[in-house]
């Protein structure tokens, strides 16, 4: 006899449940509830809108997934052209320490372009065995610069005349120019 009391009390509360939320007041309750959350969302989203344009996010982003798609948009041109400047600043001072830093820099440039574009291997010597010979023309250049760079950062006592320091670098911009990474 309980039991069916109070299956009979659930069945009324879940009639009068049901009867709410059927019932035309609370129709136009939701009504106005989705109107007025719809006008929000809206103006939230109009919001983000500005806030990405302003921030020109998306340009950002389509640039980025430029870069990742195709391998033609894989090296950020106007980047490594100001980098590839400032290597040549240095090269052009005075000073022996900038000249070295020069050779250094170009090396870890063309690495890094190395690396963007899909040659594997754990160090650079890994990867310059790789280069073929049909896209660079230099490539004893190449690892002369690189062997000529270790030297450099592994021996202190080592001096590079300004004459070679130019040679090495001039291997790396031969090479960023078959690559079309700088002009």
């Amino acid at each position: 006899m309980k039991k069916i009391k109070i299956m009979d009390s659930l069945y009324q509360i879940y009639e009068t449940v049901i009867y709410f939320f059927a019932s035309p007041g609370w129709q136009r309750f939701a009504l106005w509830g989705k109107i007025i959350s719809g006008a929000i969302s809206a103006v939230l989203l109009y919001g983000i809108v500005v806030l990405m344009a302003r921030t020109h996010f998306l340009k950002k982003k389509m640039e980025r997934m430029k870069e990742i798609v195709s391998p033609a948009f894989k090296l950020p041109k106007s980047r490594i052209t100001k980098q590839w400047e400032k290597i040549i600043k240095r090269l052009e001072s005075a000073n022996e320490a900038d000249h070295k830093m020069a050779l250094i820099e170009a090396d870890k440039l063309f690495d890094d372009i190395l690396v963007r574009i899909g040659y594997k291997g754990d160090t650079m010597a890994d990867r310059l065995k790789r280069l073929d010979s049909s896209k660079f023309a230099n490539i004893q250049q190449i690892w002369n610069s690189h062997k000529t760079r270790n030297l450099l950062v592994h021996d202190p006592f080592f001096h590079l005349n300004h004459a070679d320091t130019k040679k090495a670098v001039a291997a790396y911009e031969t090479a960023l120019k078959d690559l079309e990474a700088i002009d």
